[in-house]
């Protein structure tokens, strides 16, 4: 099965460099397989604070890594509560980047959320509800963010 492969946001354009996503899916139990390759990056730990040559900044390996092995158990993937149910929603979220508010729709039901900054560190948590949603951001700096539903699907977006 081919991957599916999204770019990750440019947040950071000084940084020298850029990442995709490579998202392979299919697994036994429900598993998966994730690869985030930077182009024209040193081999060094994207989102550090500790800069040593090119260090992309556009996405935070820590978190991206805890997200991903947080989803499962010995068993396989934790999170499949009511699969199909979830296939049917889609996450959309605007602007992106954002400053002082998000938008979020197309929720079937309401779900618990929280923001996670470059870092990994959680920065909000809330619930959204099935309608139309604004989450009030103006006192989050700028920076890279990743909104993370309680079903596990997460959206990232920058605030500038």
């Amino acid at each position: 099965i081919p991957p599916l492969i999204t770019p990750v946001p440019d947040s950071d354009p000084d940084d020298g460099c850029t990442a995709e996503r490579w998202l392979y899916e299919g697994g036994t139990n429900g598993s998966s397989v994730e690869l985030y390759k930077v182009f024209d990056g040193a081999h060094t730990w994207p989102g550090t604070d500790i800069i040593i040559g090119t260090t992309n900044q556009d996405f935070n390996a820590s978190a991206v890594i805890w997200e991903f092995f947080s989803q499962y158990d010995i068993n396989g993937l934790t999170i499949v509560d009511d699969v199909e149910e979830q296939a049917k929603e889609t996450l959309r979220l605007w602007p992106n980047p954002a400053q002082d508010r998000l938008y979020i729709d197309h929720l079937e039901r309401s779900r618990g959320f929280r923001i996670v900054d470059g870092r990994g560190r959680t920065v909000m948590q809330s619930e959204l509800s099935a309608h139309p949603t604004v989450i009030d951001i103006a006192e989050l700096r700028e920076g890279n963010y990743l909104l993370i539903l309680d079903d596990g699907r997460s959206t990232p977006f920058l605030v500038d």
